[in-house]
């Protein structure tokens, strides 16, 4: 791995910071994460907590950082729901969305359009389903309407086994209309360019801490970001060995170590 003492860190303005897995795990923050949040603020980074959950608002989920000891306000949290938002705001979009009622609040805080021209879809049971689907179908074959997805997970695990994610939905319109959704969430490009820009950052001067090699450090590598990957969370043994540009990729225990390593590069 690179020297924690890389030149490349030591540009870094902005940092992303993963929360499932690399800040927190199982409701508690990982070893000295409290502290190592406190030194990075200290030295005047611009700080993201980023997430593709979609059941939780931007308030609840700061609501829980701060329970668990995270000084976060509600600015400094986003979620693909927010990247979703920019899409349609930037685009003047009239959302039709398959979306829980307070995450529809989340991408578009009024009532659902008499003439939709596009299709907003992500983790919601109590939509996915016939009728939803085909209102959904009938929007982009009949219009030249676009489909948003908020992410493309295929199934989560859940305590008492797996359920499906918006993924086969997803996969189930484009098959049926011919259309290709475009996805806003991790780890596609666009959901980084939506954090930098709302950090008024640039991607050399972003990294992202995540536990995932391919979702959270690679795809923010491939966006133009650096990435340091965390042993954590979903990190299994020998992930490492895809962090192909170790000039840009780094590996560290934990988040406060490499809390540790940006810091000291900037010494």
């Amino acid at each position: 791995m690179a020297s924690p003492s890389v030149s490349t860190l030591s540009q870094v303005k902005s940092v992303l910071i993963d929360i499932s897995g690399t800040l927190q795990l199982q409701g508690a923050l990982t070893l000295n994460a409290e502290s190592a949040l406190k030194q990075l603020r200290k030295a005047g980074l611009q700080l993201r907590f980023v997430t593709n959950v979609t059941d939780d608002t931007r308030a609840e989920i700061t609501a829980k950082l701060q329970s668990i000891g995270v000084q976060a306000d509600e600015g400094e949290v986003y979620t693909s729901l927010q990247a979703a938002k920019v899409v349609i705001e930037d685009n003047e979009f009239q959302p039709f969305c398959l979306l829980p009622y307070k995450a529809k609040q989340e991408v578009y805080n009024a009532p659902t359009p008499k003439e939709p021209n596009c299709v907003v879809i992500g983790y919601s049971p109590e939509h996915l389903n016939y009728r939803s689907m085909n209102d959904a179908f009938r929007i982009l074959y009949e219009k030249e309407a676009k489909l948003i997805a908020v992410h493309k997970a295929t199934y989560f695990k859940v305590p008492n086994g797996v359920m499906l994610g918006p993924g086969p939905f997803i996969e189930a319109l484009e098959s049926a209309t011919g259309k290709k959704a475009l996805f806003v969430g991790k780890p596609e490009p666009k959901f980084f360019y939506s954090v930098i820009k709302d950090l008024r950052s640039t991607a050399s001067e972003t990294v992202m801490i995540g536990d995932d090699v391919v979702s959270d450090v690679l795809a923010a590598y491939k966006a133009g970001l650096q990435g340091i990957l965390v042993k954590t969370g979903a990190y299994i043994k020998g992930d490492e060995k895809h962090l192909h540009r170790k000039e840009y990729t780094f590996l560290a225990e934990n988040f406060a170590h490499a809390a540790e390593m940006i810091l000291n590069a900037k010494k």
